[in-house]
């Protein structure tokens, strides 16, 4: 009898778990507008779709630092506005925005460095075409 109840009770979890959900994978393509123009990001063989999350990721900057919404925080504070609590957005992008006043000159090199590189890559892609 104990034999029968074992065999049994292997047969069953044998079935549970070879009825196991296998997790599909498939390419998502994820696009919209923001901060003026459009974005398109693809990415390959995912579990999930991050669309939503990327969406509220945009919304949630915006609301915070986007010079062209009336309502954002940052919009408020440059109008006057005393009252605002800001969020860690706003306290991030502000400490890098003092630190980057301070060194002008670094972040003039800086953009120099990248605006070269980018007139090199121009300039090796007319060649190859």
């Amino acid at each position: 009898m104990k034999k029968i109840k074992f065999n049994y009770l292997f047969v069953v979890l044998f079935i549970f778990t070879a009825c196991k959900n296998e997790i599909v994978k498939k390419d998502f393509t994820l696009k919209g507008m923001v901060f003026g123009t459009t974005y398109k990001i693809t990415y390959l063989n995912a579990e999930e779709n991050y669309q939503k999350a990327l969406d509220s990721l945009f919304l949630d900057f915006n609301n915070s630092l986007s010079t062209y919404i009336p309502s954002s925080d940052i919009s408020k504070i440059n109008k006057g506005d005393t009252t605002i609590v800001v969020d860690n957005n706003f306290i991030e992008v502000f400490n890098k925005s003092k630190k980057i006043y301070k060194q002008p000159m670094v972040f003039l090199t800086q953009l120099l460095v990248i605006w070269l590189m980018l007139m090199d890559l121009v300039q090796k892609t007319k060649k190859m075409n």
